[in-house]
């Protein structure tokens, strides 16, 4: 990986045998978190960890969702959560995941056609990618096949992928991700502008 961090598993103890997969920021509702955090408490994940890093939203939806992961990470040793960090240190944590989570829902015009930040932060470290299958970023994994695009929103969709993502060879979803940052890299970008 780019930065070769492993700040997250030092800090929350995570085992080397278990793959990390991150969601970072904010903890508002219709960004997936309610379905991933249900899911890793089901036995077949147990051997994983969900880190989830960000801010708490203002809205009493995202006060409810940050109680229930209060209330999951109490009972479930793999479901972690960590405060925002300062945008200096943001790619240190991320480069110490080993996959990463931007699984907006198609609730509003502004979230089909996102192509949020935290993807390119993902991918700018080398993570691998689960998305939504919103158009922009589904064409972004699929034109370089640096992760997986989840069809649905279903526990059970998001679940497959995640299994389906851990079995694909890790090393060749890296280069991909290397892949996309040379061609979404300034000196490329700054010719089209």
């Amino acid at each position: 990986k780019a930065l070769g961090s492993d700040i997250i598993r030092k800090l929350l103890k995570i085992s080397r045998n278990n793959k990390i997969f991150l969601f970072q920021g904010s903890i508002v509702p219709d960004r997936g978190i309610e379905e991933i955090i249900e899911i890793f408490t089901e036995p077949s994940l147990r051997s994983c960890a969900l880190v989830i890093m960000g801010f708490v939203g203002e809205s009493s939806e995202s006060k409810r969702l940050f109680s229930r992961l209060t209330e999951l990470t109490l009972k479930h040793e793999n479901i972690h959560y960590l405060p925002a960090v300062s945008s200096k240190d943001l790619l240190k944590y991320t480069a110490s995941a080993d996959f990463g989570f931007c699984l907006t829902k198609d609730t509003c015009l502004n979230h089909r056609y996102s192509l949020p930040n935290k993807l390119f932060e993902y991918l700018s470290v080398n993570i691998p990618v689960l998305v939504s299958a919103l158009p922009d970023m589904s064409k972004v994994v699929e034109n370089h096949g640096c992760g997986i695009v989840v069809k649905e929103h279903s526990r059970q969709e998001i679940k497959n992928a995640i299994h389906k993502i851990m079995r694909l060879d890790y090393q060749n979803l890296c280069l991909a991700t290397h892949n996309v940052n040379q061609e979404y890299c300034w000196e490329n970008q700054e010719r089209k502008l």
